[in-house]
């Protein structure tokens, strides 16, 4: 391995644990001590997207980005075997359950004209 690729490896698991120590309450905690399936994705998503929880809505959260990534992962799946004719990624509605994006993304709510 090239040096510059060992840095950045090893930059990129300091900024992961920096993540990991800052994330509030309990949550961290639960990070720290479970080996868990998303767990540096869902950091990672955390960072990217900007999103902070308080200790009882990340373990909501986390699972319902697990749920969501298993979805798309499945999904991507049957992409890559040609049966599918799209792609699924991650993107700042991850952490939402489907019926909680339904009720806040979907619909037309028209306006009262008063």
């Amino acid at each position: 391995m090239s040096k510059s690729l060992i840095l950045t490896v090893l930059l990129g698991a300091a900024a992961l644990a920096g993540v990991l120590y800052s994330t509030s309450g309990n949550l961290s905690n639960f990070l720290r001590t479970s080996d868990l399936k998303y767990k540096n994705e869902f950091l990672r998503f955390k960072v990217h997207f900007s999103k902070n929880y308080g200790s009882d809505e990340g373990f909501y959260r986390y699972q319902s980005y697990a749920t969501n990534m298993d979805t798309i992962n499945k999904h991507n799946t049957l992409y890559d075997a040609g049966n599918s004719t799209f792609f699924l990624g991650e993107n700042q509605f991850t952490d939402m359950p489907l019926s909680e994006f339904s009720a806040k993304m979907l619909g037309f709510k028209k306006a009262n004209k008063n």
